[in-house]
């Protein structure tokens, strides 16, 4: 009898255990429906047949522009560089070199940047890209000229002038966005970042180099230590540039990241390594983490956080379809380009989505710094 009282008591118990794992899994399934909810993914209608002719004329311009640029500097480069004719055919070489490749990155991306922005889409409703391509047109030809005249000091006033070109054209819900970044701010990013490094780094390298060479011991691995220590400046440069990047106005609201730009720095740093042990085979990995970690660190709000960001992520299916299509790029010696970056933008903006934020418990809006 008291054995069956201990299994009358045990029944009800795992029936009440039971009772509240079904609620549990009840709740927890109305929390997630009202997660679903509040998140809006976006999609992107992009082919890359569409951009196949704009690319491939930047790519001809390119090739051509590079091996016409070493047949003549194999004409006119000297071992003894000397103030003739000879060193300023050079000097004209490099420069009409460096407007050429600027002219096709600024070809190439108008076309780029109008199918991804005309593509995208929120919740059913499209974005508005209109970009007057003869005011693009003039102001890459004042960008190019100028920041080839400057030896590239001019490049950071020419990049926020693109970037706020491509922001006042492109508009949701009848709201354009406004470009808010300081050209120069990403300048002293620039120069502390990444030119004052290239020029301690690379002009202690033939030193070390010599020294090496003497037979001192040591000398190779502190050159590469000293590459390795650009690498990671050059790591943090970009991190800060990405997050100077998203700093915009819409529709009275704020689109800003919260990441920390060293901490960000150090993550991408991480990331660069592991490619680079890996001999690159690591890199659409490392492609997916940085994008869900930037996205994932984006909001939009007024005086306090209204919507988040966030990137959902299959590691294992996705790193193999973004290996695929970096493989068949390699392959057609980038031909495929165009049908690579539509399929991989398409994975990346299609996993990408906007969280509104519940009215209480909201964060205030972060101040756009390093």
């Amino acid at each position: 009898m008291q054995y069956g009282c201990r299994l009358s008591a045990g029944f009800w118990d795992n029936r009440a255990e039971a009772d509240g794992s079904v609620r549990f899994r009840q709740e927890a399934g109305y929390d997630l429906m009202i997660l679903l909810m509040m998140r809006s993914y976006f999609c992107i209608d992009l082919k890359g047949k569409s951009l196949f002719l704009p690319f491939l004329a930047a790519w001809a311009a390119a090739v051509g522009g590079t091996l016409l640029f070493l047949r003549f500097a194999e004409r006119y480069a000297s071992p003894e560089p000397l103030l003739d004719w000879s060193f300023a055919a050079f000097a004209m070489c490099c420069l009409l070199f460096v407007v050429v490749m600027q002219a096709a990155c600024c070809f190439a991306l108008y076309f780029f940047v109008r199918a991804t922005a005309g593509g995208m889409a929120l919740s059913g409703e499209r974005f508005e890209a209109d970009y007057p391509p003869r005011r693009y047109a003039a102001l890459c030809t004042k960008g190019i000229l100028l920041g080839t005249v400057t030896l590239g000091v001019y490049l950071p006033w020419f990049i926020r002038d693109v970037v706020r070109y491509f922001a006042e054209g492109t508009s949701f819900r009848f709201h354009a966005l406004e470009f808010r970044g300081s050209a120069s701010a990403l300048f002293s990013y620039a120069v502390l970042l990444c030119v004052a490094p290239a020029f301690v780094v690379y002009s202690l390298v033939p030193v070390v180099m010599m020294r090496a060479s003497a037979g001192t011991e040591g000398m190779y691995v502190l050159c590469w230590f000293l590459y390795i220590l650009l690498l990671a400046f050059v790591c943090v440069y970009r991190a800060v540039a990405v997050k100077w990047f998203v700093d915009f106005t819409y529709g009275g609201k704020r689109l800003l990241s919260t990441v920390c730009g060293w901490r960000a720095g150090c993550f991408v740093f991480g990331q660069a390594l592991l490619v680079l042990v890996t001999l690159g085979l690591y890199y659409p990995m490392a492609l997916l983490r940085v994008w869900r970690y930037y996205v994932g660190r984006l909001v939009l709000g007024r005086e306090e956080v209204e919507d988040r960001f966030g990137f959902t992520m299959q590691p294992g299916r996705n790193y193999l379809f973004v290996l695929g299509q970096l493989l068949l790029t390699v392959v057609t010696l980038g031909l495929y380009f165009p049908w690579a970056y539509a399929r991989v933008a398409s994975l990346l903006v299609g996993r990408s989505y906007v969280e509104v934020q519940e009215e209480r418990g909201r964060e205030p809006m972060p101040e756009c710094t390093l």
